[in-house]
C-alpha cells in the first residue's frame, strides 16, 4: 500500500487542472520573472536537468539579491511608501508579508528569540523614523526599552473548526497546511476551491508545492480548542486526542 498524500501533493493534484494561473498571474517582473513564477508553480517543466538545475540556481540568485534590495526602502520618499501600499489591498499586502514570515521561520528551524529580536529591532527603527531621531539600518542596533516582542507558538489542529471556517465563509483565512490537511482528510475537494478564492488568492509557496491558495490571509494562527496535533509538514495526525525553454532572463 502506497503512502498517503503529503498536503503538498494533495494541494498539487487539487489545482493539477486549475486555470487561475492564465486568469491572474500576468503582471510585470519583480524579483521573479514570468518564466520564474511558470516554473515555480509547475506550468513549465524542462526536459533536461541540467536546465532545471540553471533554473533554480537563477531563482535563488535572484531571491537572494531581492531580499538585499530590502534595505533601499528605507530610502523611499513618504508620498513612494504611500503609493506603493495603496496599490496593493490589505488582504495582498498580509498575505505577501505572512509569505515572508512563514518562510523565514521554516527555514531558521523556527528560532523564536531571533524572531522577537528582529521584530523588536524593527519597530525600534521605525519609532525612531517617526521622532526623526537617528536611524538604525541594522540588526545590531540598540532597541528600545519600552519595546517587547513575544511570540508564542501552539502547535495542531482541529479539524472541525478549520472545516467550520471553510463552510462559513472564513477559508480565506485558512494556512496552506490547514489546506492541506483539509484535503488530506478528505474535507476539500474541486468544488470547493472557489471557498477559498479571491483577488489575491493564490501564491507561490515551497511547502505546498508551490501552490499554496490562500486570499486574504487575516488572522494566521490556526484553529485550536483543544485539537489532534498534526504535524505540519506531513500532515500526518500525531495525536488522535488532543513547452518555454527559459529563454528569458
Amino acid at each position: 500500500m502506497s503512502d498517503p498524500p503529503t498536503p503538498r501533493e494533495a494541494i498539487r493534484e487539487l489545482m493539477a487542472d486549475d486555470d487561475y494561473w492564465e486568469e491572474h498571474r500576468e503582471r510585470p517582473r519583480g524579483a521573479l520573472t514570468d518564466v520564474d513564477r511558470r516554473f515555480l508553480w509547475g506550468v513549465l517543466e524542462y526536459e533536461h536537468k541540467q536546465t532545471t538545475t540553471k533554473r533554480k540556481a537563477t531563482i535563488r540568485e535572484r531571491l537572494e539579491n531581492g531580499l538585499k534590495d530590502l534595505t533601499y526602502l528605507t530610502f523611499l520618499e513618504e508620498r513612494d511608501d504611500e503609493k506603493l501600499f495603496d496599490a496593493m489591498d490589505e488582504a495582498e499586502l498580509r498575505s505577501s508579508l505572512s509569505t515572508l514570515i512563514r518562510w523565514l521561520y521554516l527555514h531558521l528551524d523556527g528560532d523564536l528569540e531571533w524572531f522577537e529580536q528582529t521584530v523588536a529591532q524593527a519597530i525600534s527603527n521605525a519609532e525612531n523614523d517617526r521622532r526623526d531621531d537617528d536611524i538604525t539600518y541594522y540588526a545590531g542596533g540598540e532597541v528600545d526599552a519600552g519595546i517587547d516582542v513575544d511570540i508564542t507558538v501552539r502547535k495542531g489542529f482541529n479539524v472541525e473548526r478549520v472545516e467550520r471556517q471553510l463552510r462559513t465563509g472564513e477559508g480565506h483565512t485558512l494556512t496552506p497546511t490547514e489546506i492541506g490537511v483539509l484535503v488530506r482528510e478528505g474535507r476539500l475537494e474541486e468544488g470547493d476551491l472557489h471557498l477559498l478564492d479571491s483577488a489575491t488568492a493564490n501564491r507561490i509557496d515551497e511547502e505546498t508545492g508551490n501552490r499554496e491558495i490562500v486570499g486574504g490571509v487575516g488572522d494566521q494562527s490556526p484553529a485550536f480548542d483543544s485539537p489532534p496535533v498534526v504535524d505540519p509538514d506531513t500532515g500526518e495526525i500525531v495525536d488522535e486526542s488532543g513547452s518555454d525553454d527559459g529563454t528569458e532572463d
